[in-house]
C-alpha cells in the first residue's frame, strides 16, 4: 500500500462516531494479571471507530520496557468489537517493527501468534489467549490482532477499528491495512485493546505529568488548570497535592478529585485543578508542580511543567462566524451545504455566511465577496484557519464539527450587541452594534453582513449540481457520514434529493456586506478602546435588487450579522440579529409574511403562481394602514412583500 493510500486509510478511520455501552461488554479481567493499554476497558468510552473497507486490518500497541514490565508476560489479548462480521481473527506478539520511511512492516521477530475462531462478543471486548505467555523483552513488546471485514451493510459493521476519546499518544495505535502497516499513534486516537499482563506488580503511586493547559477567566478570580497525568499506580488517585506559580508568586493547594484517576497501567486523567487567576488582565505565564497524591509522593518524581494563558474583563459566550464558498454549480457542494445546515441545527453559537460565488448564473451570486476562500465547498471559521472543506474540515474525527469546536472554544476579547432595522424605503438595512472590550485588541476593525434564510426557486437558476446523485444512499452513509452528517445519504439515490440536479432550500446565504469590491477590506469603522470601554459602529447595508433573488426573499428571514476583527483579521466576536421592521407596520408584514408562507407551504411549486392569484389581495403603505388599490408609485406593502413602483 502505498503513502497516499494509507493517508486515506487514516482519514477514513478518523471519522467519528459514539458507541453506546451494552450488557456485560466490559473488558474481562485475567486471573493473575493486570490490564495494560489505553482504554479502561467501558465501551461507553468508545469513540472514532469507523474503518469503511472490506480488507484485512491490523492493529497494534506497544508495551514499552521500563522496571514496571521488568520479567512480565503477555497471557492474553482483549479486542473491541462493535459488530460480528469478523473472520480470521488472529493475536500476535513481536519483539520489533522495522521502519521503511513511512511506512512499517512486521519483522522475522514476531514470537507467538494465535487464531481464534470463537463467538465474537459484539458491542464488546472479545479475549484470545496465547497458547504460551510472552515476555516482553527489553525493547518492549509489539502486541496487536488482525482480522477480515466480511461485510458493510449497517453503520456497525463500518466500525471495524475501535478507538478512545483520549489524547494522541506515543505507542497507541499502528494499523495495518492489506500488508502494509503504518504508525498513527500521533495522527489518529489510541486503540481501545488491552494486553493482560502477568508477573508485574504496581507501585503505590506513579504519575506523569503530561502537560498542562489554563483557560481563559475573569482577571482576580478562581480559575482552572487543566493538568493531562498518566498513572501507573495500583490505587486509584483521588487527592492531589499542588503548586501554581503565577508571574512569580506561588500558591500551593489540595485538591479532591471529582473523577478519580483508576488504578492500572496507563491510565489517563486531566485533573481540573483550581487557582487564583492574576488580578491584571492580559496574558500570563504559570508553572505547575504535582506534589503528592492521596498523601503520597509518586515512585518517580514528578517534573513541573510551564503554560501560558491569559485574563479578560469578564467571560462572554463566542459566536463563531463560518464563512463558506459555494454555488448551485458546484458538483460537490451538497456537502458543504450538509454541513452547514448540521451546524445550524446542533451548534448554538454558530453563525453562517454562505457565500455563492462558484458560478456566475446561481440565482444567489455575491462575486465581490474578499476572496478568502480555496474553491468550492471549502471554509473559513472565525478567519483564523486557511480554508478548509467545508464538510470534512482539516479531517479531524468529526469532520468540520472537530475544527468548529476548536475555535469556537476560544475566548471571546469583545462582547456585541447588535440591532438591526430596515430603512423607511425598505431598500436597505440600518445596522448598529454596541461593542466592549473585554481585552487589548489592536488596531479593531468590524464588518457587517446581511444573510437570508429558507430561499428556494423552481427555475433552472436555483437547481443544485450533486455528483452524489448516482450513487446509492447506502454507499454514501457507508463512505461519507462524518460524525453524524447523514444528510449527505439523502443526495444518493433513494434519497430525498437524489438526481444529478436538484431544488433545495438555502440557509445562510450572503445577500450583502460591507466588504470593499476591490480591496476586501470592510468599509464600517469602529473606533479602538481600552479594556471595559464602549464603542458604537453604524452602517447601513443595501438589499439586492435582482428580481430571481427578491422573488425569493422573506423578510422575516432576514438577518444582520456583525463581527469584530483584530489587527491580523481574525474574528475576536460576531453576533447575529433578525432585522426588525420600522415602527408602524412590523405586525402587518408579519402578519401578512406568515399567512402568505403558510400557503406557500400548503402548495406545490408548480401550482405555486396559479394559487396565489387566487389569494386575498392586501395592500398597505408604509404607517400600516391599508390601501384599497396599488399606488401608481413610491414603495407600498402588497400581500406582506414590499414592492416598489417608479
Amino acid at each position: 500500500m502505498n503513502i497516499r493510500k494509507i493517508l486515506l486509510f487514516i482519514a477514513v478511520l478518523c471519522l467519528g462516531s459514539q458507541y453506546v455501552q451494552g450488557q456485560n461488554s466490559l473488558a474481562p479481567s485475567v486471573d493473575g494479571t493486570v490490564a495494560w493499554g489505553f482504554a479502561t476497558g467501558d465501551p461507553a468510552e468508545w469513540k472514532y471507530t469507523n474503518v469503511r473497507m472490506l480488507t484485512r486490518i491490523g492493529v497494534a500497541m506497544k508495551i514499552p520496557y521500563d522496571k514496571t514490565v521488568k520479567g512480565a508476560t503477555v497471557k492474553a489479548i482483549s479486542i473491541p468489537f462493535v459488530s460480528d462480521n469478523v473472520s480470521k481473527l488472529q493475536i500476535f506478539a513481536g519483539a520489533t517493527f522495522s521502519e521503511e520511511g513511512d511506512s512499517f512492516m512486521p519483522t522475522d521477530s514476531v514470537l507467538a501468534t494465535a487464531s481464534y475462531s470463537g463467538t465474537i462478543n459484539k458491542g464488546g471486548y472479545t479475549t484470545v489467549f496465547f497458547d504460551e505467555p510472552v515476555a516482553i523483552p527489553t525493547d518492549g513488546l509489539f502486541v496487536g490482532y488482525t482480522f477480515n471485514v466480511t461485510r458493510l451493510q449497517t453503520t456497525e459493521d463500518a466500525e471495524a477499528v475501535v478507538m478512545v476519546d483520549i489524547a494522541r499518544a506515543e505507542h497507541s495505535l499502528w494499523l495495518m491495512s492489506g500488508t502494509s502497516w503504518g504508525n498513527n499513534s500521533w495522527t489518529a486516537y489510541p486503540t481501545a485493546m488491552l494486553a493482560h499482563v502477568a508477573g508485574t506488580s504496581l507501585p503505590d503511586v506513579n504519575i506523569t505529568l503530561k502537560g498542562a493547559e489554563a483557560p481563559t477567566a475573569p482577571a482576580g478570580s478562581t480559575a482552572v488548570v487543566n493538568a493531562s497525568v498518566v498513572s501507573n499506580s495500583a490505587e486509584p488517585i483521588t487527592t492531589v497535592t499542588y503548586t501554581v506559580e503565577v508571574n512569580g508568586t506561588a500558591q500551593t493547594y489540595t485538591q479532591t478529585l471529582a473523577t478519580p484517576v483508576p488504578a492500572g497501567f496507563k491510565r489517563r486523567g486531566t485533573l481540573p485543578l483550581a487557582f487564583q487567576a492574576p488580578d491584571a488582565i492580559g496574558p500570563y505565564e504559570g508553572k505547575l508542580t504535582l506534589t503528592a497524591f492521596n498523601g503520597k509522593a509518586s515512585q518517580k518524581a514528578v517534573a513541573p511543567v510551564s503554560f501560558t494563558s491569559n485574563t479578560l474583563g469578564r467571560i462572554v459566550e463566542r459566536h463563531s462566524i463560518v464563512e463558506e464558498s459555494t454555488g448551485t454549480g458546484c458538483l460537490y457542494c451538497p456537502r458543504g451545504w450538509v454541513a452547514m445546515e448540521y451546524l445550524k441545527q446542533h451548534e448554538p453559537h454558530f453563525i453562517g455566511i454562505s457565500v455563492h460565488n462558484y458560478n456566475g448564473d446561481d440565482a444567489m451570486v455575491c462575486p465581490d465577496y474578499p476572496n478568502i476562500f480555496t474553491g468550492s465547498p471549502t471554509s473559513v471559521i472565525d478567519r483564523k484557519n486557511e480554508a478548509c472543506d467545508a464538510y470534512y474540515g482539516t479531517f479531524g474525527p468529526l469532520g468540520i464539527r472537530t475544527d468548529f469546536a476548536t475555535y469556537n472554544a476560544e475566548p471571546a476579547d469583545v462582547d456585541i450587541q447588535l440591532s438591526a432595522t430596515f430603512s423607511p424605503d425598505g431598500k436597505s438595512v440600518n445596522a448598529k452594534a454596541a461593542v466592549e472590550y473585554l481585552g487589548e485588541v489592536a488596531s479593531p476593525g468590524i464588518a457587517f453582513v446581511l444573510t437570508a434564510d429558507s430561499l428556494r426557486g423552481n427555475t433552472a437558476l436555483w437547481r443544485q449540481k450533486n455528483t452524489w446523485g448516482s450513487s446509492s444512499k447506502e454507499a454514501i452513509l457507508l463512505t461519507e457520514a462524518y460524525g453524524g452528517m447523514n444528510e449527505l445519504g439523502e443526495f444518493g439515490a433513494g434519497g430525498k434529493y437524489g438526481s444529478n440536479e436538484v431544488f433545495i432550500h438555502y440557509n445562510d446565504v450572503c445577500i450583502a456586506h460591507s466588504f470593499h469590491p476591490t480591496t476586501g477590506k470592510s468599509q464600517a469603522q469602529i473606533a479602538a478602546g481600552t479594556v471595559g470601554s464602549k464603542v458604537e459602529s453604524a452602517y447601513t447595508l443595501a438589499l439586492p435588487t435582482r428580481d430571481v433573488l427578491l422573488q425569493a426573499l422573506h423578510r422575516d428571514q432576514i438577518y444582520a450579522v456583525a463581527f469584530v476583527m483584530d489587527a491580523d483579521g481574525k474574528v475576536c466576536n460576531a453576533a447575529r440579529v433578525r432585522v426588525e421592521e420600522p415602527t408602524g407596520i412590523g405586525s402587518v408584514l408579519r402578519q401578512e409574511t406568515t399567512d402568505n408562507r403558510q400557503q406557500t407551504t400548503d402548495r406545490s411549486a408548480t401550482q405555486g403562481d396559479a394559487c396565489q392569484s387566487k389569494n386575498r389581495q392586501q395592500t398597505y403603505d408604509l404607517a400600516g394602514h391599508r390601501l384599497t388599490s396599488a399606488p401608481t408609485s413610491g414603495l407600498y406593502i402588497h400581500n406582506g412583500k414590499k414592492t416598489i413602483k417608479k
